[in-house]
C-alpha cells in the first residue's frame, strides 16, 4: 500500500497514521498538487477504500494543505465520483451497521473537506451541486443514529448547497422502511422530551423529504422564533410559503 501511493505522482512521503484503519497521509512534492483520481486509482489497487485516505498535509509536513474552495480536496465532485465514494458507506447502512456507515462517512468528509463542518455565511442562492449528496448521506448516518444537533448541521449545510431527497431516494438507503420510521418516532420522541432549535430544524428536514411541507413550515417557524438570524430558515420559509399560495 506505501510503495503504491510512493510511487503516485506528486507524493513526496508517506505517513501512517493508523495502518489498522488505513488511515495515511500523504506529503506532496514541493510545489505540486496531489492527483485525486491518482491516489483513487493506487488505493483501489491496493485493496483500501479511497474514504480511507487523510487528506495531505503541505510540503513542510506540520500545516494544513491549501483549503480553499480551488483546493486539490475541496473541489466540487463530479456525480459520478460522489456515487463511487458512497459505495462503501451505503453499503453499510443498508446492512443497518450505522455506526460503520458514519465511521466511513466522517472520513470522507474529513478527506474532502478537511475538519468539521462550517456553515455557509450569508443567504447565497441555493446550488444543486453533486457533493452535497454527501452532506445529506453524512445528515442521515448521525440521524439514525440519533445524533441530532450533528445531523441538524449536516442538514442545515444540505440545503444551503443543494436540494433535498424525495421519499423515494431516502427509503432506498433501509432495508426497511419500518426501520426508518422507528428512527423519525425517536426524533419526534425526542423533541417531546427537550425540544431544541436543531432537532426542529432536523425534523422539519426529514418532514421536506417526506413532502409534507405544512408540517416542515410549522417546524421552521419555530427555528425561526428561535434563531432569528438564521438566513436559511427564512429562504426556506419564503419558499414554503410560495408553494402554498400556488
Amino acid at each position: 500500500m506505501i510503495k503504491q501511493l510512493r510511487q503516485v505522482a506528486g507524493v513526496r512521503q508517506v505517513k501512517v497514521v493508523d495502518f489498522k484503519k488505513g488511515l495515511f497521509a500523504l506529503t506532496p512534492q514541493a510545489g505540486s498538487q496531489l492527483s485525486e483520481s491518482a491516489i483513487s486509482s493506487a488505493v483501489t489497487r491496493s485493496g483500501f477504500s479511497v474514504t480511507k485516505i487523510v487528506a495531505p498535509t503541505n510540503t513542510k509536513g506540520n500545516e494544513p494543505a491549501d483549503s480553499s474552495p480551488g483546493g486539490p480536496f475541496n473541489k466540487r465532485l463530479k456525480e459520478a465520483e460522489v456515487t463511487r465514494l458512497l459505495l462503501a458507506p451505503r453499503k453499510a447502512f443498508r446492512k443497518a451497521d450505522y455506526k460503520k456507515a458514519l465511521e466511513l462517512t466522517d472520513a470522507l468528509v474529513a478527506h474532502i473537506r478537511r475538519g468539521p463542518l462550517k456553515q455557509p455565511e450569508g443567504n447565497s442562492p441555493r446550488r444543486n451541486e453533486p457533493d452535497a449528496e454527501i452532506d445529506q448521506f453524512h445528515s442521515l448516518a448521525l440521524f439514525a443514529l440519533g445524533k441530532y444537533a450533528e445531523a441538524a448541521k449536516a442538514a442545515h449545510l444540505t440545503l444551503h448547497r443543494g436540494d433535498h431527497w424525495n421519499w423515494k431516494t431516502l427509503s432506498g438507503h433501509y432495508q426497511k422502511s419500518s426501520d426508518y420510521s422507528s428512527q423519525l418516532r425517536n426524533l419526534e420522541n425526542s423533541i417531546r422530551k427537550k425540544s431544541t432549535p436543531d432537532k426542529r430544524f432536523l425534523i422539519g428536514y426529514h418532514y421536506l423529504m417526506l413532502g409534507q411541507p405544512k408540517a416542515a413550515r410549522a417546524q421552521f417557524e419555530r427555528v425561526a422564533k428561535a434563531e432569528p438570524g438564521d438566513k436559511l430558515v427564512t429562504k426556506l420559509l419564503q419558499d414554503l410559503g410560495k408553494e402554498k399560495n400556488q
